[in-house]
């Protein structure tokens, strides 16, 4: 149960105010971009998901072999290290009193 939790924890996403599993999207690591926003959808039927459409709203353009950055979005330093097993530099100054 905990490694499947981890799993969700670790590798989910809030796409459109719904908790999803994005394949390749989990590949993409975080980079404080601030305005950058993943919007999608499902497709199918009943309920039924046979395609998700992910957009991001960057307007950055990428040539082949650049990584793709996402926002993991407004977390604290403790969020982010349970969620995601790091914790990003803007949050060091509140982590020490967090995690204490």
């Amino acid at each position: 149960f905990k490694y499947a939790l981890s799993l969700i924890y670790s590798r989910s996403y809030f796409v459109d105010g719904s908790l999803r599993l994005v394949p390749i999207l989990d590949f993409a690591n975080h980079q404080d971009l601030g305005t950058q926003e993943v919007t999608g959808g499902t497709m199918g039927t009943f309920g039924t998901t046979k395609g998700v459409v992910i957009k991001s709203s960057s307007s950055k353009s990428y040539s082949a072999n650049e990584e793709f950055y996402i926002d993991y979005g407004p977390k604290s330093a403790a969020d982010y290290l349970l969620e995601h097993g790091f914790v990003p530099p803007k949050c060091f100054s509140t982590c020490v009193s967090e995690l204490t």
